[in-house]
């Protein structure tokens, strides 16, 4: 079923399974010079996965770019009460990772790095993902900020 669901009603069905997180897989886009995997993160208790999805993503791509972590409050970074990080696989808009995304072997390479991501993220907790970030208390992000707040 490929259907758009919107961004609450996301959080509210990720919200019914606590115990679970939540992991939202897109491609960028932006300026054409623009390259690599992305991972956006909000919570204390997301670090570690975010950490841990960065790098796998990283080991499947090809060049050398690496737009990296980035602590943003989006309403799927900041308002479920579970775990959750939103991943960007790479840049549609730059032509040779607009290539690499179209092909499924890197697809399911891409899938199968950050599946081994999640399982690490459950055996080994926050173990050697750096130190844990400072808590930032912040209310739930809403339709109507600004975009990226």
């Amino acid at each position: 079923d490929d259907r758009f669901v919107e961004l609450d009603d996301r959080v509210k069905f990720a919200n019914r399974y606590p115990g679970a997180i939540l992991v939202s897989l897109h491609f960028n886009s932006g300026s054409s010079y623009r390259s690599g995997p992305e991972t956006y993160w909000w919570r204390v208790d997301s670090h570690g996965l975010a950490v841990r999805c960065q790098r796998a993503m990283k080991s499947v791509a090809p060049s050398s770019a690496n737009a990296g972590l980035s602590r943003r409050r989006l309403r799927l970074t900041r308002n479920p009460s579970i775990p959750c990080v939103l991943l960007e696989g790479g840049y549609l808009s730059n032509s040779s990772e607009a290539r690499m995304i179209s092909s499924s072997a890197h697809r399911a390479r891409l899938a199968k790095a950050i599946a081994g991501a999640i399982r690490a993220q459950a055996a080994n907790g926050d173990a050697g993902t750096g130190p844990r970030p400072p808590y930032i208390k912040a209310s739930p992000s809403r339709p109507s900020d600004a975009p990226g707040s």
